[in-house]
């Protein structure tokens, strides 16, 4: 009777498995991916909406919305900019940017006390990662009879929330910023260059070489700019991963890349120079098994925990499998 018994607990428990792995089977075939949206910039038409400044010192593209908050921008920024509303001001919100070429002067203040700040020179690989509540401008008076801001080209991320200008005579002046506890800095790294940042060995693909831009841990938030050799190939895990709730995003610097096939980029794709990579939450991605690359290939890798917005959630990267 015992022996019976102890055969039935077994066979119950062997069939609740059998159960099991077919559900998660069967969940997993039920996904829905999301597909990868490779979009070339060249090909993005210019738009007077998302110019930052005065009409014909600026023009920008508009290359991503999140209606829940995240705008990505490519904006030209011409010789002598200029734009209404440049100086002292903070916004409620986190942003990011990376010069693709040329350089932009830019004043940083730690006070709103604090008149003059200090000139931050943007050059071409400059990451700025601006926290909210972080005083920045341009001062009219240094941009007119010191500084002609030279031309650049630079990626520019927002999200959702307010600008506060500490300008009285501008239209966004508010006497909020007298209730701020404290003001933050933004933190920039010059990517590029090599006196000042150095390479180090990217541990999650062995051969490659990455510089840490910003990591923001539990809030949920990376960038980094990471290079693959020419006919570079992943001899690591092959792993399929996604990201549950967080976008992802890849822009190719220089070089070539090539997609792998999945359930999210169902064709042969190759992206170049000026061609972004959008991983929508629950968009696969791996780094395949074949040649990844054939010149060599850098890019800007940043990555957030949640949508698009820090601090909401730390960043999970999921296996398929």
């Amino acid at each position: 009777m015992m022996k019976l018994k102890k055969h039935m607990n077994i066979s119950i428990l062997l069939l609740l498995m059998c159960f099991i792995f077919i559900e998660n089977i069967t969940a997993n075939d039920e996904i829905n991916w999301e597909s990868l949206q490779i979009q070339n910039v060249d090909d993005v038409p210019w738009d007077e909406r998302f110019r930052m400044g005065k009409a014909g010192s600026t023009n920008g593209k508009l290359l991503f919305f999140n209606p829940n908050g995240g705008v990505l921008l490519y904006v030209k920024f011409n010789p002598g900019w200029d734009a209404d509303g440049t100086e002292a001001h903070y916004h409620t919100f986190h942003e990011w940017g990376y010069v693709l070429d040329g350089s932009f002067p830019l004043y940083e203040f730690v006070s709103p006390n604090q008149k003059t700040g200090s000139l931050v020179n943007m050059k071409q690989g400059t990451f700025m990662d601006r926290p909210s509540y972080s005083i920045h401008g341009n001062r009219r008076e240094a941009m007119e009879k010191q500084r002609v801001t030279p031309a650049s080209t630079q990626l520019i991320f927002y999200e959702s929330g307010t600008t506060v200008s500490l300008d009285k005579e501008n239209k966004n002046y508010s006497d909020d910023w007298k209730n701020v506890d404290e003001f933050f800095p933004a933190n920039f790294q010059e990517s590029l260059n090599a006196n000042s940042m150095e390479w180090e060995d990217d541990k999650e693909l062995d051969g490659v070489k990455v510089k840490w831009l910003s990591d923001h841990g539990q809030k949920g938030f990376t960038a980094k700019l990471r290079y693959a050799p020419a006919n570079w190939t992943n001899n690591g895990s092959n792993k399929t991963t996604y990201n549950p709730s967080g976008y992802r995003f890849m822009y190719i610097l220089s070089g070539d890349m090539k997609l792998a096939i999945t359930e999210s980029n169902r064709q042969y794709q190759e992206v170049t120079e000026n061609n972004l990579i959008v991983h929508k939450p629950m968009s696969l991605w791996s780094w395949g098994s074949e040649k990844l690359t054939e010149k060599g290939v850098m890019w800007l890798d940043v990555e957030y925990g949640k949508e698009t917005i820090i601090g909401k959630k730390r960043i999970e990267r999921l296996s398929k499998d």
